[in-house]
């Protein structure tokens, strides 16, 4: 049998640790926590002990959440600021995508990374040498943003399943910047887009997409369309 172990350092004194803590009826009851004095603040020492035996992934998930939520008492007890935490929904999920999405392209941001998308975010766009990760995310925005300054983006419509968001878009554009080599034309250019997002706590953590970049490369001459010569 595992036992879960977090020892948090709090700069509130104890009696503000224990106001946040006994807030929630019954609680004492099947947790067992203790708040010393420190000099800088407070000691949260706080131990679970399991009824059964569990797998390994299932531990590092509840150690995991444990530490979420003791990390969430500092923060609410040293700044005042927090709120109990609750499930994310279908419709939070949405609205984290639907906002990367108008920051991202409509308002040419790709730097909005940093707060809507995960360090270690999967990447999986047909882009020949795109690293992955939040940089990875980076870069493709900064190279979409360069070769159509006036993108904008109208979401045709979301399908929400657990952890994944699916957005299909119509794009629409001004071939205004070097795309891939090819110098800007100016052509006004029009593409279907199809993306996929795992969001969790909040980040998106996985991203898949899918472009009719053909349908943009015929649009501005770098290529006929096929069966016309």
């Amino acid at each position: 049998m595992k036992t879960i172990l977090h020892v948090v350092d709090v700069g509130a004194p104890p009696e503000a640790v224990c106001e946040a803590l006994t807030t929630q009826e019954g609680l004492s009851g099947w947790w067992t926590a203790t708040v010393e004095a420190a000099d800088a603040g407070s000691v949260l020492t706080f131990t679970q002990v399991y009824a059964r035996e569990l797998g390994d992934e299932a531990y590092g998930r509840y150690n995991f959440n444990w530490g979420y939520y003791l990390e969430s008492v500092r923060r609410l007890v040293e700044t005042g600021r927090g709120r109990p935490y609750n499930a994310p929904t279908g419709e939070d999920r949405k609205a984290v995508v639907e906002r990367f999405v108008e920051e991202y392209k409509n308002r040419q941001n790709p730097d909005v990374v940093d707060e809507l998308v995960h360090e270690d975010c999967r990447v999986h766009i047909p882009l020949p040498g795109l690293p992955d990760g939040r940089e990875g995310m980076r870069v493709n925005g900064r190279l979409m943003c360069g070769a159509f300054p006036d993108v904008r983006v109208e979401r045709e419509f979301f399908v929400v399943d657990g952890e994944i968001v699916v957005e299909r878009a119509l794009a629409e554009a001004t071939h205004g910047g070097g795309l891939m080599g090819i110098e800007p034309t100016g052509e006004p250019v029009t593409w279907t887009e199809l993306h996929a997002y795992r969001v969790e706590d909040g980040l998106i953590t996985e991203v898949w997409s899918e472009a009719d970049f053909m349908g943009v490369m015929v649009q501005i001459g770098a290529v006929e369309m096929p069966g016309t010569s």
